[in-house]
């Protein structure tokens, strides 16, 4: 059965100063949460997303640093999980249409609030969730030991059998050393790659 999302949220583009409202309601004052994207660097697809639960005075962001941000209101519907219609509506209540790429855009974004809403319990996110589904888990081979080896956290020998988890960017750790490390920083402690989270 198609569904829609019952909270209220507002993302904010800051390399295209766009503003896009989903699930508006009429009495919403702000939204129940508000997430920023801003591009890692040009002709890249990865970016950094900032996510808050409160944010006062949110309207100020969107004319600081250049001209106020396009404001769109962004409507969707999923079943399982999974994105069936996704729509990008102007200021005018004009459907934008598809030569511009907003059909991607607004998939894209409906699949991130899905991703945030699968790791909230009770409207709360947990950042742990998060951390946990974007490592990679696996175990070493006892018979495939690599000598000398060192988790660059803890700066101990891996051995073999133990768990270890592996970010986007192919660097290992032991599990619990990356995941206690990545509630604290956001970054790979070997290549200081930002953590990505994974909501594709």
């Amino acid at each position: 059965m198609a569904a829609s999302v019952s909270s209220s949220y507002g993302i904010i583009l800051q390399d295209t100063r766009q503003f896009i409202i989903v699930n508006k309601r009429s009495d919403d004052h702000q939204p129940d949460a508000l997430f920023v994207i801003k591009r890692l660097a040009e002709n890249t697809a990865m970016v950094r997303l900032w996510i808050y639960k409160y944010f006062e005075n949110f309207e100020s962001e969107l004319f600081v640093n250049g001209p106020p941000y396009d404001t769109l209101q962004m409507e969707f519907t999923s079943n399982n999980g999974v994105v069936t219609v996704s729509r990008l509506v102007s200021r005018d209540k004009e459907l934008l249409e598809d030569e511009e790429g907003y059909r991607e855009q607004s998939t894209l974004l409906a699949r991130l609030v899905l991703w945030y809403e699968s790791l909230c319990t009770n409207g709360i996110f947990s950042l742990a969730k998060a951390i946990e589904q974007s490592i990679k888990i696996s175990r070493l081979s006892k018979e495939k030991e690599e000598v000398g080896d060192i988790c660059a956290i803890c700066h101990e020998e891996f051995r073999g059998d133990e768990v270890i988890g592996t970010l986007k960017c192919k660097h290992s750790y032991h599990e619990e050393c990356i995941k206690k490390w990545l509630l604290l920083k956001r970054t790979c402690p070997m290549c200081r790659a930002v953590f990505c989270f994974r909501f594709t």
